[in-house]
């Protein structure tokens, strides 16, 4: 290691020139970096919810949310599942490998393995399980509600016109910054 700090301090000149050129090929690497102002995020995860009205915790889990399970354990690219059952609804939360490279192919076959589930879970769901795939754009990254006391319904028509301009003007503005 001695060796190595002797060379670079007897050979200064050959040292300044290198950190010269690490210097400038960092700033070239800079200037070609793609910059986005708001880069696509992948959460890799899927939740899949069903309703079952009237059952118990205790049902939801034997019923619904063990059998969907068993199904998604044949998909490869799953690395964890979470579930909750709780009375008249189950949730399960599929964190898929953000390592591969064909998350789409997994979200679609875990979303088969609910079609094919489906076919074993109780008759008296009616509702199909809602399988969706949580996406960055899709959550809101601010709410923000206007209200006014409403009188007679010809003032509550023109406080209503100008609470859509004030609310589209705010949107304007938000969306700005």
């Amino acid at each position: 290691m001695e060796n190595i700090f002797r060379f670079f301090v007897t050979n200064w000149r050959f040292t300044f020139t290198l950190k010269v050129l690490v210097v400038l090929a960092g700033f070239a690497g800079l200037a070609k970096m793609n910059r986005e102002a708001f880069p696509p995020v992948n959460f890799a995860a899927v939740n899949i919810t069903t309703n079952y009205a009237g059952a118990s915790p205790e049902e939801i889990e034997d019923k619904v949310t063990y059998v969907i399970e068993q199904e998604l354990r044949g998909i490869s690219g799953i690395k964890e599942v979470f579930s909750v059952s709780e009375p008249d609804r189950s949730d399960i939360n599929v964190r898929i490998d953000i390592d591969r490279k064909d998350t789409d192919k997994v979200v679609n076959e875990i979303q088969r393995a609910v079609q094919r589930a489906k076919s074993r879970l109780p008759k008296e769901i009616t509702d199909d399980p809602l399988v969706f795939e949580v996406k960055a754009d899709e959550i809101p990254i601010i709410e923000v509600a206007l209200t006014a006391d409403l009188g007679s319904k010809k003032m509550s028509e023109a406080l209503n016109e100008q609470l859509n301009t004030i609310a589209y003007q705010s949107k304007k503005q938000l969306e700005d910054v």
